[in-house]
C-alpha cells in the first residue's frame, strides 16, 4: 500500500528490461495488492501480502502458488525474483547458471532476499523444500525466524551450495541512492553499477 514502493516497479522497469532481460524473451510480473497497472508491459497479479501478522509472505512461494495454480511451470526455463525497490543496472550473465544468490556486503551468512533465481527446476526446489515446514509454522502459530526470506535462502544455500552461483554485492558493484533522487543523474555521476539499491526517500 506504499505508493512510492509501488511506483518504483515502473521506475526501475526500464533498467531491469535492459540489463536483466538483455533481449531475451522475458515476462515481467508484479504481485501487488493495488488495482492499477504499472504499465502495459508488466503483468499485475493480485496478491495477499501477509499470511502471518506483520510478516510478509515468502516471495518465492508467492510465485510458486501462482505458477502451480495456473499450470505455468513448463512455460519458463528460468525464474528470477527481483524486489520491487531493487534494480539491475549493468550487464551480467544471469542465465548462465543453475541458480544465483546475492550475498550482501553487510551479511556473510544468508543469501540476499531482493534478487535471486535461476533454472526453473531449482526455483521450484527452493519453494517445495520448505513449504511443509512453513505450513507447520503457520498451522501451529509458532514464532518465525528473523528475516524469514533471507533465512530460508540461507538454508537453501547450505543444502545446494554446489549448484548455486554467488554474486558478492560489494560496494563497488552497488549504487546506493535515495528513492526520490534523480537516478539517471546519479548513474551519470558514478557510472553503471550492477545493483541499484535505494534507501527510503529523504524526509520519510
Amino acid at each position: 500500500k506504499d505508493p512510492i514502493y509501488f511506483e518504483s516497479v515502473g521506475r526501475y522497469y526500464p533498467y531491469n528490461k535492459k540489463y536483466f532481460a538483455q533481449n531475451n524473451a522475458v515476462d515481467f510480473y508484479v504481485f501487488t495488492d493495488r488495482k492499477e497497472q504499472v504499465n502495459d508491459e508488466v503483468i499485475s497479479l493480485p496478491c495477499i501480502t501477509t499470511v502471518w501478522p506483520y510478516t510478509t509472505l515468502l516471495k518465492n512461494n508467492t510465485i510458486y502458488d501462482y505458477l502451480e495454480k495456473e499450470n505455468k511451470w513448463k512455460e519458463y526455463d528460468y525464474i528470477f525474483f527481483i524486489d520491487a525497490d531493487f534494480a539491475i543496472g549493468d550487464y551480467y550473465n544471469f542465465f548462465d547458471y543453475d541458480f544465483i544468490l546475492v550475498r550482501p556486503y553487510w551479511n556473510d551468512i544468508n543469501g540476499g532476499g531482493f534478487f535471486y533465481g535461476g533454472k526453473t527446476e531449482y526455483f521450484r526446489l527452493l519453494c517445495t523444500t520448505y513449504y511443509d515446514e512453513l505450513k507447520y509454522i503457520y498451522d501451529n502459530k509458532l514464532p518465525l525466524p528473523r528475516d524469514i526470506d533471507e533465512f530460508y535462502l540461507g538454508l537453501f544455500l547450505k543444502e545446494y551450495g554446489e549448484r548455486i552461483h554467488i554474486i558478492e554485492m560489494t560496494k563497488d558493484k552497488t549504487l546506493i541512492f535515495y528513492d526520490n533522487e534523480n537516478l539517471g543523474e546519479r548513474i551519470k555521476e558514478q557510472g553503471n553499477k550492477l545493483f541499484l539499491q535505494p534507501y527510503k526517500a529523504v524526509g520519510r
